[in-house]
């Protein structure tokens, strides 16, 4: 998804790069710089020049001018950078910057959190951030060590905005865009220079990055500068043999990803059906266990009360003979009795009994015969 963002962001840098001229008097809207750039190419001449690092692209940079464009390629993503120095030094026209990082939105889950160091100075986590805030601290960053230097205006470029939007569109690619043109000056010595950076923060799913073109110049080289950049955004073509090139390296990329995430998703869930495996048969040994001590348990516990059980019936025995007593029983029903007799007989009715060592012929009325309780 990385690489499919800056292969769309490749060409579009390159298709809109003034300030809407309705917000910014000093600036031709984009095809009126474009209707005027070939009498720029007249008065100035251009030249073809090609990225000499991998021949991606190629471009029309002003002649006799001091010119570097190239390809950057950085952990796999491609930016398209240039730079043209007028021959007295005082216009600098630029595209691109390679030290721009890629950013990933926080995402605590995944253990992103903003501001965490990844090891890569390219390669940060941050929040999404707009272009007219991005851009503020960039020109900040980039000319405020300058003499005088201060921004004099920022407005959002929408000319620059809604190309993004239908090239994102186009690709299918949902997104959010902010574009905006950051104007400041300066001084060096007592010449007064003129800045302004054309810059857009782009943001799909997780990911988010950014791009810009400008110049800095002095105060009657503005109009100039703004049809260079129309001449450089016409004719910025891109090698359709480097183009065919990258889409099947990021073709192999993607299948070599898609092959090594199915085999650590295999890896992960072998690993949790091991896990749960595992689980599963310490669950049984523990409840095997637990079934074992239960069972040792009452059985120690039936032992332990018969124990007691006999203990109680010994110490009632003893203490019966102590009294000359002993127990007899009727079910449920146990009475204390003087010792002595082998029958005994109790009156349902008044509790009273009577022993006798014969077996009386008739029992008295009411009487009802109960066993010694051994």
């Amino acid at each position: 998804m990385r690489t499919i963002l800056y292969l769309i962001l490749f060409i579009l840098i390159f298709l809109s790069f003034s300030c809407n001229s309705d917000k910014n008097p000093e600036s031709k809207g984009l095809l009126e710089s474009i209707s005027e750039a070939a009498v720029v190419a007249d008065e100035l001449g251009f030249e073809t020049i090609a990225d000499p690092n991998e021949n991606a692209f190629s471009v029309n940079m002003p002649k006799g001018w001091t010119t570097k464009v190239s390809l950057e390629r950085l952990n796999s993503i491609t930016r398209n950078c240039g730079v043209s120095v007028s021959p007295d030094g005082k216009t600098r026209i630029f595209f691109g910057d390679p030290s721009f990082p890629s950013f990933n939105l926080p995402n605590p889950q995944m253990g992103m959190y903003e501001g965490a160091p990844s090891g890569n100075p390219l390669s940060q986590v941050s929040r999404f951030i707009p272009s007219e805030i991005f851009f503020n601290d960039y020109a900040k960053m980039a000319f405020g060590t300058k003499s005088k230097f201060k921004i004099t205006g920022i407005t959002e470029n929408t000319e620059l905005k809604n190309t993004y939007e239908k090239a994102f569109a186009k690709s299918g690619v949902n997104s959010t865009i902010t574009a905006s043109c950051v104007a400041f000056e300066f001084y060096e010595g007592a010449e007064k220079y003129l800045g302004k950076i054309n810059g857009v923060s782009f943001l799909m799913d997780n990911i988010w990055g950014v791009d810009c073109n400008g110049y800095t110049t002095t105060e009657n080289g503005t109009q100039d500068a703004e049809k260079i950049l129309a001449e450089i955004s016409t004719t910025f073509k891109t090698n359709p043999q480097w183009r065919e090139k990258e889409n099947n390296a990021f073709a192999s990329r993607m299948e070599a990803d898609r092959q090594q995430s199915s085999a650590y998703m295999q890896q992960m869930t072998n690993a949790h059906n091991q896990r749960m495996n595992d689980m599963n048969n310490n669950f049984n040994a523990h409840q095997q266990r637990m079934g074992n001590l239960q069972s040792s348990y009452d059985e120690q516990n039936q032992n332990y009360q018969n124990t007691q059980n006999s203990n109680d019936v010994q110490h009632r025995k003893n203490i019966d003979v102590i009294r000359g007593e002993e127990q007899v029983r009727n079910g449920n029903q146990v009475a204390k009795v003087e010792a002595g007799y082998n029958n005994y007989y109790v009156n349902q009715s008044s509790g009273q009994y009577y022993g006798t060592n014969s077996q009386p012929q008739s029992v008295p009325e009411n009487y009802e015969k109960w066993e010694v309780d051994n």
